[in-house]
């Protein structure tokens, strides 16, 4: 591909790419659009791809359905309401201390996570099954699955996922 005037030629005339995203020229102004969540608790932060998001939250959703305890069953039901209502829109940046307050939903959210990547691994080395799971999903479900785990040791330092 070749650069024209600091653009991609192939890129179309309105976009212009910045670092992490793109911007859109709308009347002489930029308008940012993200193409990846960035993801944090406190000092740990990582990004997806808002397609690699959407597709983990979908997972743990059905996960968590499965999972959940009686108590937890509500805390479920307001994430997939949140997930099916636009509440995290692609680029929409996802701070646990703020999108999770209580420490029931991160623990909850915990456990989901973590036994997700377990549950990607085991089909990435089953040679039987038809569906390869690329390893970034699993490390981003590992890696959201222990920043919801410092986030709960933060608030009940001994806490351990059962």
């Amino acid at each position: 591909m070749s650069r024209s005037a600091g653009r991609w030629s192939a890129f179309p005339e309105n976009i212009s790419r910045t670092n992490g995203g793109a911007c859109t020229k709308q009347t002489g102004s930029y308008n940012r659009i993200s193409v990846a969540h960035y993801i944090s608790f406190e000092t740990e932060s990582f990004w997806l791809n808002n397609r690699g998001f959407r597709r983990i939250m979908e997972l743990g959703v059905a996960l968590a359905e499965v999972m959940a305890r009686e108590e937890e069953r509500l805390l479920v039901e307001h994430t997939k309401n949140r997930l099916n209502d636009g509440f995290f829109w692609s680029g929409r940046n996802i701070d646990i201390h703020e999108d999770f307050p209580t420490v029931e939903e991160r623990k909850l959210w915990a456990r989901v996570f973590n036994k997700l990547s377990f549950a990607m691994y085991d089909r990435v080395v089953n040679v039987d099954h038809e569906v390869l799971v690329p390893p970034a999903m699993i490390f981003a479900a590992y890696h959201m699955g222990s920043l919801f785990w410092n986030s709960v040791r933060a608030m009940e330092s001994g806490w351990q996922m059962d």
